[in-house]
């Protein structure tokens, strides 16, 4: 590979270092890099001058969403004060309902729920700290989506040729709401590794004597299916199990107007629970079904396009088609003759303030923030085939996890440093968290020397030999410099640099991955490819092993090497492997692959993907 040009960024030691390791993390909902600093009202920011200033008429919704979209970027936590102060000021301008309630629904969720805070406060007419972490989700959320709203085509030309053969039964608003929600997807799959589906951990006994129930396992700080990351987390760490994924798409889709929920099946009286099967999308009366498992819609009978649940209904055989081997689909049409209805409704989805605050931010301002369950559930009713609707409990445990995995950490010094190493480089002061909130923008390219999340990307990518500084002699160390940064104890300096050198050589491997995400997006597929195969997977160690394989294989068909991308899906052993299988015999059916030879040109590798290895 060619060497970096002169005015390649440089990483810097100083930046990427992460300080007070030790330190105990303080148990709280939602992330610290949102809430640091923050309690109670927030002071006056120190934007707004003099008193002359501030007896002007100031916009202060506007003043509210431009100091929110700085709390990422922010190193400081003034930010977030600026975002709570002006959010407050705004509020408290407004007529407010007299006899607000909560959607009725509300009283559907188990008491053992009920201890959240956000949940307690509904009708609450002042934001808080804990608020910033869902205003910051939802303000990434609503980025991604109104970008990927301006694609004028799905995500493949076989999907976009089904929508177009469908066009006149189904009526053009069908189709765009189809493809806006099948790129939705597309760009959850492809963006959220799967994890392998954790399984629901056993409740414990109630304390003999005590007026409260069993703990819940979330509460424990015991991982189980779908509540190990909020969707922030989801978001950033690029990674989730196949509800947190769904999860993902669902929210995605609210967005842009487009109302999905969580299917689950619907067991006979007294034969358990419901078990949780697959988002889908209500789209006028009918719930298009889309595989967060499998990585794609559920086919039709042509094997492309997207079945509805009455599809299911009529031709079973539709599931059937979903079996590799003697793997059969985890659902059977006999488990759908009803099914259960899921909304994604988090604790400030509910709340007055975040309905207010939704409906006075417009154009491109506004954000999706509230949900109306009871709204839903009444066109879901319209549907065939529902036999329940209800408020999905995985939301709410999420919040509890935040609590007991916390709880947990703290009497854990190993597994507390070990969380700390993978998460570290996720919190604001970070240059990587940096490069994450310009990626969900779309701010892939440096333009009039505001780094885009490309350069960004490149400055937490310094060479290994840079790396290894950090674990070398104390002489090479201090020759280096980097002793000064340390602290002047001699085994804390050990144990510091150690965890300093794990913390650069991932933050390494997630933005290596992360520069072939951006090229992918921006439709160089063959320089997204060049970072999937040739940086990501040849490095032989990264975390990415499963997503870049598929990535990669994506690439490949969309440059015309079919041949090469049925080889990966084939061999992939990933939790996806069953939804990569089926893909490549689709991908046969569609007949002879072109070779390699046949592909289209390649396209120059840009600059700065022949940057540093």
């Amino acid at each position: 590979m060619n060497s970096p040009s002169q005015d390649t960024p440089r990483w810097s030691i100083e930046r990427c270092t992460m300080v007070g390791l030790s330190a105990v993390i303080v148990a709280v909902v939602g992330l610290a890099m949102f809430t640091s600093g923050c309690s109670g009202t927030a002071p006056k920011p120190t934007t707004l001058g003099d008193e002359s200033q501030e007896s002007q008429v100031v916009d202060t919704l506007s003043l509210a969403v431009g100091a929110l979209r700085e709390v990422a970027n922010s190193t400081t936590d003034q930010s977030s004060k600026d975002t709570l102060y002006y959010l407050n000021q705004w509020i408290g301008r407004q007529q407010l309902e007299a006899n607000w309630k909560p959607d009725p629904m509300v009283q559907q969720i188990p008491r053992a729920y009920q201890i959240l805070p956000t949940l307690g406060n509904l009708d609450a007419t002042e934001f808080s700290p804990l608020d910033l972490g869902y205003l910051q989700q939802n303000l990434w959320l609503h980025d991604i989506a109104s970008r990927l709203a301006k694609n004028t085509e799905a995500s493949s030309p076989a999907m976009e040729k089904w929508l177009a053969e469908n066009e006149a039964k189904l009526g053009s608003e069908t189709v765009s709401q189809l493809r806006h929600a099948e790129l939705l997807f597309d760009w959850t799959v492809r963006n959220i590794q799967l994890d392998p589906l954790p399984a629901e951990p056993k409740a414990t006994a109630a304390t003999p004597g005590s007026t409260e129930g069993p703990m819940l396992p979330s509460r424990r700080g015991d991982v189980g299916p779908g509540y190990a990351h909020l969707p922030l987390q989801s978001l950033l760490y690029g990674r989730g199990d196949a509800w947190e994924r769904a999860r993902i798409f669902m929210l995605l889709c609210r967005q842009l107007s487009i109302d999905a929920v969580m299917l689950a099946t619907d067991p006979a009286e007294g034969e358990g629970a419901s078990i949780a099967w697959l988002p889908a999308v209500l789209i006028g009366k009918e719930l298009y079904l889309f595989d967060t498992e499998l990585g794609f819609p559920v086919p039709t009978t042509s094997g492309t396009g997207i079945a509805t649940l009455t599809d299911l209904a009529s031709d079973p055989q539709l599931l059937e088609a979903l079996t590799v081997g003697d793997e059969k689909y985890r659902v059977q049409a006999s488990q759908l003759k009803t099914v259960v209805a899921f909304i994604d409704a988090e604790p400030e989805a509910l709340s007055r303030r975040m309905a207010l605050l939704e409906s006075s931010l417009v154009g491109e301002q506004r954000l999706a923030l509230s949900v109306s369950p009871t709204a839903l559930e009444k066109r879901l009713r319209a549907t065939s085939r529902i036999g329940s609707v209800s408020l999905w409990r995985v939301p709410f445990a999420a919040f509890l996890y935040q609590v007991g995995q916390q709880e947990k950490l703290s009497t854990d010094p190993a597994a507390l440093t070990t969380f700390i190493r993978e998460t570290q480089m996720f919190q604001g002061q970070h240059p990587l968290m940096q490069a994450r909130n310009l990626h969900f923008q779309g701010k892939f390219d440096t333009v009039d020397q505001e780094k885009g999340a490309r350069t960004i990307y490149l400055e937490s990518r310094p060479p290994d030999a840079e790396i290894d500084l950090f674990s070398a002699s104390d002489s090479v160390r201090q020759k280096a410099g980097i002793n000064q940064i340390l602290p002047q104890d001699k085994k804390m300096q050990g144990e510091v640099a150690a965890n300093m050198t794990f913390i650069a050589r991932r933050a390494k491997q997630h933005a290596t991955y992360w520069m072939g995400i951006t090229y992918f997006e921006s439709g160089r597929y063959e320089a997204a490819a060049e970072w999937f195969r040739d940086r990501t997977l040849a490095s032989g160690e990264t975390p990415w092993e499963s997503g870049a394989t598929y990535n990669l294989a994506r690439c490949y068909e969309l440059l015309g090497k079919t041949s090469e991308a049925i080889e990966l899906y084939k061999n992939d052993d990933s939790p996806q492997k069953i939804g990569n299988q089926l893909r490549a015999t689709w991908l046969e059916k569609q007949g002879a692959a072109p070779s390699s030879t046949d592909a289209q040109p390649a396209e120059t590798p840009p600059a700065d993907a022949t940057e540093k290895k």
